[in-house]
């Protein structure tokens, strides 16, 4: 079944009404870009204050084509006027979905059983699934060859499931009466199922996999983490009771999609079959983890905004593993209770020292607070000399055995980056780039530890990244 294609731009001209009032129509344009979202552009003579009013962050909509659509969560919106002969007014609305196929009047009925995707990257994940082997430049495709999608991976987790299928797409062209075409593609199809109807979106910030939208964007950063670059949705789509299906436009932050070489991925289908569901269930727990959930959103945000400046980089990954550290390793250097009891002196001396303005003490004995806590030397350390022979054998092997001089490099850029000047000259951003590429390694081979992969394992997809990265 043809989808809408979330790659590609997309324009519908139609009439829209507020869901209290159908009367009320204008006409507009709708405008849906990778790039800048879901836009909506509507004329219209009623007054100014009439052109805000929304009423359950809903507009409706009847498209030229006759398809019914609703538009839902408004991002933002703006009102030009102008004045001639008659006043005219044009209104600007953003939002986050747009739902093409049925009207919903209200957020609660926007509820589904089932919803099916695609993700950019997904067929190099799955590399030896093939219908046809298209390695020779002539691909014979047999009469009786059945092309019927198969299941290829499943998952279950709590009431929820997700299916993988394989899927052929074949299309047929003629461009002249000498020159047919027919055209052979595969994609990897995903159908999510709940056991139950349940809504498209609850909330951007609550991941409790109560919702379609907080499972697709796991899967969707779970692929993206394996090709080690964003993964978009290619589509979504979901149908109602009579199976009439409804297209699902969720902007998300768009960059440049490039496939990913098979080689590329942190690992492949084939390498994980066995304990696919386990990998993929560790993921979704980490996701929702409260002391891990950060760790991964910030490894994301490395991934999908590569475009901030490489100090903005390596302060994240930086803090991101202080963050894990504090979360898995010890992370005091005395009890608290007898740090307590030196704070207490601590804070007597510095009140009691002459000739410390006010501003000064306060200042210190707020940074005492912290004091008892490991500094980032002791933390890098830790990370990697504590228990992790995949940082030992690798890392260690690699940088041959200086790690001393290089956390001394990581800890003296955190610091100046920190409290200094964010502009640095061209050697010293290539340092800091040497320095951040080693460190998105570590944090890499400790995600793949929260995934149940086994150390011997994390070691050989730790050495194949530095080998092809060039890293030392």
């Amino acid at each position: 079944m043809s989808s809408l294609n979330l790659l590609d731009e997309h324009s519908f001209y139609g009439e829209w009404w507020f869901s209290d009032a159908p009367d009320k129509r204008f006409y507009g344009e709708l405008t849906y870009s990778p790039k800048s979202g879901i836009k909506l552009i509507i004329h219209t003579h009623e007054n100014v204050e009439e052109a805000f009013i929304i009423k359950n962050n809903i507009i409706l909509g009847e498209l030229e084509n006759g398809k019914v659509i609703t538009l839902y969560k408004i991002k933002s919106q703006k009102i030009n006027i102008s004045s001639s002969d008659v006043l005219r007014i044009k209104k600007f609305y953003s939002f986050d979905f747009a739902f093409i196929g049925k009207h919903f009047l209200t957020p609660n009925e926007l509820m589904f059983t089932n919803i099916y995707t695609s993700f950019t990257n997904l067929l190099p994940f799955f590399p030896e699934n093939k219908f046809i082997n298209t390695e020779n430049s002539e691909i014979k495709i047999p009469f009786q060859q059945n092309f019927r999608k198969k299941e290829i991976a499943k998952f279950n987790y709590g009431n929820f499931k997700v299916y993988f299928y394989l899927s052929p797409e074949l299309e047929f062209s003629i461009k002249s009466p000498l020159h047919r075409e027919l055209i052979f593609r595969e994609r990897i199809d995903i159908k999510i199922k709940f056991s139950e109807p349940k809504p498209f979106i609850i909330d951007y910030s609550i991941y409790n996999y109560n919702d379609f939208y907080s499972v697709i964007e796991t899967l969707r950063l779970f692929f993206s983490f394996i090709s080690n670059q964003p993964s978009y949705n290619i589509y979504l789509r979901s149908d109602i009771g009579d199976k009439k299906p409804i297209d699902i436009i969720a902007f998300t932050p768009f960059a440049n999609v490039v496939l990913t070489p098979h080689y590329e991925l942190v690992f492949k289908y084939s390498d994980i079959q066995d304990k696919f569901a386990k990998i993929l269930e560790n993921w979704f727990i980490n996701r929702i983890n409260k002391n891990l959930k950060a760790i991964f959103d910030i490894y994301s945000d490395i991934l999908y905004y590569s475009n901030i400046l490489p100090v903005s980089q390596f302060l994240l990954i930086v803090y991101a593993l202080e963050a894990y550290h504090r979360n898995k390793f010890a992370s005091q250097y005395i009890p608290e209770k007898d740090y307590e009891e030196f704070l207490k002196k601590l804070r007597y001396y510095i009140c009691n020292f002459p000739k410390i303005p006010t501003d000064l003490k306060n200042h210190l004995k707020e940074m005492l607070k912290y004091g008892n806590e490991f500094s980032l030397r002791k933390r890098l350390k830790d990370l990697f000399l504590k228990n992790n022979t995949f940082i030992q054998q690798v890392l260690l092997e690699k940088a041959d055995k200086k790690y001393d001089e290089f956390i001394d490099k990581v800890v003296k850029w955190r610091n100046n980056l920190s409290h200094g000047n964010i502009y640095v000259e061209k050697d010293e951003e290539f340092e800091i780039k040497s320095l951040f590429n080693i460190l998105k390694i570590i944090l890499t081979g400790y995600i793949l530890t929260e995934l149940g992969i086994e150390s011997s394992e994390i070691k050989e997809i730790l050495k194949r990244i530095i080998e092809r990265n060039s890293i030392f």
